[in-house]
């Protein structure tokens, strides 16, 4: 659990910029961080200017808009990005030219909850279900760090269930397909797939109700720190 709550966090601090600029002022000589200013969009529909890119799944693309380590300075006490003046409004300039229901423009998670617009995190959908206006800062990475460490166990349970189910699957599709006819084999096979994915499905769905977060976001979330 302490490597996973390292890793997330790390991942939401001012990185390299690797070529991306600051959405803010534009520079892309200094540190920037990733997770502030999240934006996803069809895949069909030409990026804005300043965004960058992380992830695609149906047909959407995700990513954020980064910010430096001037614009948003790092918080002395938890190394997270402070949302300064200037990064407000850029956000709200983003919002008003992007922002709609079928291309969201939202606050990130790594965000300093200590100092600068910090209370910007109960308006987000996601972190609102994370974070209270009430509640002391080093609730939100925890809290965040109890609902990855589920998702992933739950990920890796469906997964060690489809493989367990495929593999009996197989075999009962073998005896079939030698007491009775070839075509058990195919049968069975298929029926395994339908079935497989309606269990994955459903323990979406059961994951969604326990965190609040939606397929597309469980999956990356399990892409990112599954590995870590």
């Amino acid at each position: 659990m302490n490597d996973l709550s390292k890793a997330l966090k790390q991942s939401w601090m001012h990185r390299a910029p690797d070529g991306n600029a600051c959405a803010v002022c534009g520079t892309d000589q200094r540190p920037l961080a990733y997770h502030v200013m999240q934006y996803a969009q069809d895949e069909a529909t030409p990026l804005p200017e300043g965004f960058v890119p992380m992830s695609a799944s149906r047909g959407t693309i995700r990513g954020n808009f980064p910010v430096c380590d001037e614009c948003a300075p790092a918080c002395d006490r938890c190394n997270l990005p402070i949302v300064t003046d200037g990064v407000k409004a850029t956000y709200d300039n983003l919002s008003q030219r992007l922002h709609s229901e079928d291309t969201p423009l939202m606050w990130g998670n790594g965000i300093c909850t200590h100092y600068g617009h910090h209370e910007v995190i109960t308006a987000d959908p996601i972190l609102g279900s994370m974070i209270s206006r009430d509640e002391a800062p080093p609730n939100h990475g925890d809290d965040f760090e109890r609902k990855a460490a589920y998702i992933i166990a739950e990920r890796e349970k469906a997964k060690q269930m489809g493989c367990t189910f495929n593999v009996v699957a197989l075999v009962f599709g073998i005896i079939g397909w030698v007491v009775w006819e070839w075509y058990a084999l195919p049968l069975v096979v298929v029926a395994s797939i339908i079935l497989g994915s309606i269990y994955s499905a459903r323990k979406s769905v059961e994951i969604r109700k326990a965190t609040g977060l939606t397929i597309d976001e469980q999956m990356e979330m399990y892409r990112r720190f599954s590995r870590k």
